[in-house]
């Protein structure tokens, strides 16, 4: 402990064997939003008791409203117990009152996906992307359009990532373009970006040969 009586990391962790020693911390710490995060992060993890977490980890945020790490541990709480609503709510104050944009962003984005609300992930990717235009992020982002039967879009996105020049294996690519214009019916131009897909990188001849273009295939390419 510092001789300025305050909480540290070594305190936390030498005061975190049970349930009371935690308590005990928040009643010697009230300020710091640390005691009260290692609480909550017992109840949530040791106890399965979601409501002292959330209540705690809140405590915590109140006191600290830039700590990132508090807010990513209440919405791992609100995923486990699918609230929806406060999860989408901490994420949204997070990024906020976050530094880190890009990473908070696509949590964002990766909720949204993940709850099959492809409108909403689309507009946030894009935001990714402003912040990180790599190839993974136009990917996904074409992934979604495919999702909402928009391969007009997903096209001219995958477009635009082989037109910046910034993707690591254009095989990919013309794979994915294979697909979308499979999917759109134009099938003479979906065999030329396969075959275009198998020039660069020869693993997907095997794929292509064993599966019939008419037939539905996985997104095996998902990022």
């Amino acid at each position: 402990m510092n001789i300025n009586n305050e909480l540290d990391d070594e305190d936390i962790m030498s005061e975190e064997k049970s349930l009371e020693d935690l308590i005990e911390n928040t009643k010697k710490y009230p300020s710091k939003s640390e005691s009260w995060s290692k609480l909550g992060e017992f109840y949530f993890y040791e106890l399965n008791d979601y409501e002292k977490a959330i209540e705690n980890l809140n405590k915590a945020i109140e006191i600290d409203l830039h700590n990132e790490d508090n807010y990513i541990k209440l919405i791992s709480i609100y995923k486990e117990i699918e609230d929806h609503n406060n999860t989408l709510k901490t994420i949204n104050k997070l990024i906020e009152m976050g530094d880190n944009k890009e990473d908070n962003y696509l949590m964002l984005c990766k909720y949204y996906e993940s709850i099959n609300d492809y409108y909403n992930a689309i507009d946030t990717i894009k935001k990714v992307i402003e912040f990180s235009p790599e190839e993974y992020n136009y990917l996904r982002l074409a992934q979604y359009y495919d999702k909402i039967e928009k391969y007009d879009d997903a096209i001219e996105t995958i477009n635009k990532l082989i037109e910046l020049g910034i993707a690591v294996n254009d095989g990919i690519n013309y794979f994915m373009l294979g697909n979308y214009y499979r999917k759109k019916g134009d099938n003479d131009t979906a065999k030329i970006n396969f075959n275009k897909a198998m020039e660069l990188d020869p693993s997907y001849r095997d794929y292509l040969e064993n599966h019939n273009l008419d037939e539905e295939t996985e997104d095996e390419y998902i990022v």
